[in-house]
């Protein structure tokens, strides 16, 4: 009998980009159950690999979990950490960017999470940032998932260079609801043949997760190189 040759998983690093910001507060409990769902989530997802990074950040950012293969990142990764401070999104973005090379995965996803507007950067401008991403989107296989709170972050969020289909508006008071629908938008876009998409969570993930966490979605032409 001739044995069944094994299939490839695919290899996928997750970049986690958590605003830990003062206006997080009152939220950041839920946050940090919401965050330990979602490593879970992605910790049962058989036939991907998946590599994790997270930088927390607010006027400054903090990478506090970097390239680990997810099934031994801790549930509690956000629980040592409080919010406070402002928030700083474009040098967050330029820092984790520019010290990203994904070139030995398969597929690689930034996710985005901020309740609040960029009022702290000093080192990276929304055009520095733009150029950034745009560069990122070219090479064929990076994915980004913004995903804003209040109308001005995702003001933020058109100027760095996120277009409808990578913004998602969600509800504060939902991060595990909304961390669960993203997940499962992670976990069936990593299984596609897809190496990019423009609208991941719209396109991949669980729509009954999505109405449930009140979240506004919006799909845009899937993309593959």
């Amino acid at each position: 009998m001739k044995s069944k040759k094994a299939v490839k998983k695919q290899r996928v690093h997750v970049h986690f980009m958590q605003d830990r910001s003062g206006s997080m507060v009152r939220q950041w409990e839920d946050c940090v159950g919401g965050f330990a769902a979602f490593v879970r989530d992605l910790q049962t997802k058989e036939d991907v690999e998946y590599s994790l990074s997270l930088t927390i950040f607010n006027h400054m950012a903090e990478t506090v979990l970097n390239r680990m293969p997810v099934e031994k990142v801790s549930l509690l990764a956000l629980s040592n950490y409080q919010s406070s401070g402002g928030t700083a999104l474009y040098d967050t973005l330029g820092k984790v960017l520019t010290e990203t090379n994904d070139s030995e995965f398969d597929k690689a996803i930034f996710i985005i999470v901020t309740d609040g507007q960029e009022v702290d950067s000093c080192t990276w401008t929304k055009d520095t940032v733009h150029a950034l991403i745009d560069a990122k989107l070219r090479e064929g296989f990076y994915t980004f998932q913004y995903l804003g709170s209040q109308p001005e972050t995702w003001a933020d969020a058109a100027k760095a260079g996120f277009s409808v289909g990578q913004t998602v508006s969600f509800n504060n008071g939902n991060y595990i609801g909304t961390y669960a629908a993203v997940a499962s938008g992670i976990n069936n876009f990593s299984s596609s043949s897809l190496r990019s998409t423009r609208s991941m969570t719209a396109s991949f993930a669980d729509q009954d997760l999505i109405k449930s966490a009140n979240m506004c979605v919006v799909k845009e032409d899937d993309i593959s190189k």
